[in-house]
């Protein structure tokens, strides 16, 4: 991305939890030019305030095959765990219309390329686990329920792209993410740790310990400047940091660093993609092609709970 001529983005989904941070990212690179979509302009750029995201331009989803752009991250999707639970079919429908809409964007720019954010949670019951590209995905298929829904929205998405044999549509799997730009009202590990973190509150959590990945918006934006110097393809990959975090090894590093309070009890949780004692991969083939991640899990979440607390002025 280094061309005389800036390289041309859009980002599908520019409100939501990754996009809004993607969105912000991108505009700090003075050889990008990239413009952010949403079904409804002027609630993009209201949510955007909310958060304090600074935005540039912003178009409405019709638009969209009207610009022609060198590459389109598709950042849509039902990421909130409330969401989920208020809809859980929701992300089936919105996934398909979005692929739909990249499908019909690339019948008139067959040249663009197009980075989808997916999930970790493609990989089913075999996600509970340390995953590898030797992983393979496990369904109970005669006993589905609703938490598998989301995790098969995006395998499904995932089918669609891979049938796209020509077409150089590229999967990022997410296992966690953090940016300063989060919504403390979420129920997500890092969302609850920040709202304890801006009301001085005590995280109250299980005797369990969890692993988890956490990638930035800064990762994601290097792995895609990296793929982007190869030759295009059609493929996925694992989103992998130096080092995956344990829970007990990030809480007391933050009680190190910002003065969290926490307690150690049984407490009810409830996750609407089911819970993952271990979320994380132990190998990326990004690695195997050269790429080498620039921060650990807990560098990541330490920096961008710095980062939210400025930006709160806590």
């Amino acid at each position: 991305m280094t061309d005389i001529l800036k390289t041309k983005i859009a980002i599908l989904g520019t409100t939501g939890y990754i996009g809004r941070a993607l969105f912000y990212e991108l505009q700090k690179d003075s050889d990008v030019e990239v413009v952010g979509y949403s079904r409804d302009v002027e609630a993009a750029r209201r949510t955007l305030n909310t958060y304090k995201v600074a935005f540039g331009d912003i178009k409405n989803y019709d638009e969209l095959v009207d610009h022609k752009y060198d590459v389109v991250i598709n950042a849509t999707g039902i990421g909130s765990p409330r969401k989920l639970n208020e809809d859980p079919t929701a992300v089936f429908k919105v996934t398909e219309a979005m692929d739909h809409m990249v499908f019909q964007y690339l019948d008139k720019y067959p040249q663009t390329r197009v980075f989808s954010l997916s999930s970790g949670a493609v990989y089913g019951q075999s996600a509970g686990d340390y995953v590898n590209p030797d992983t393979e995905a496990s369904f109970r298929v005669n006993a589905l329920s609703v938490k598998d829904g989301y995790a098969l929205a995006k395998l499904h998405s995932e089918a669609r792209h891979r049938s796209l044999k020509d077409a150089a549509i590229i999967d990022l799997r997410v296992f966690a993410f953090i940016s300063c730009f989060l919504d403390p009202e979420d129920s997500f590990l890092v969302s609850e740790i920040a709202k304890c973190l801006k009301t001085k509150a005590v995280f109250k959590t299980k005797p369990d310990d969890l692993v988890r990945d956490f990638t930035t918006a800064a990762d994601i934006v290097d792995i895609i400047k990296f793929l982007m110097a190869r030759p295009p393809t059609n493929d996925v990959f694992d989103l992998k940091s130096q080092a995956a975090t344990g829970k007990f090894e990030l809480l007391n590093k933050l009680k190190e660093e910002y003065g969290l309070l926490f307690e150690v009890g049984e407490i009810l949780e409830n996750s609407p993609t089911g819970s993952k004692n271990i979320y994380a991969p132990s190998l990326s083939r990004l690695e195997t092609l050269g790429y080498s991640p620039q921060k650990t899990s807990l560098e990541n979440v330490v920096s961008e709970l710095k980062a939210f607390l400025v930006l709160n002025e806590l």
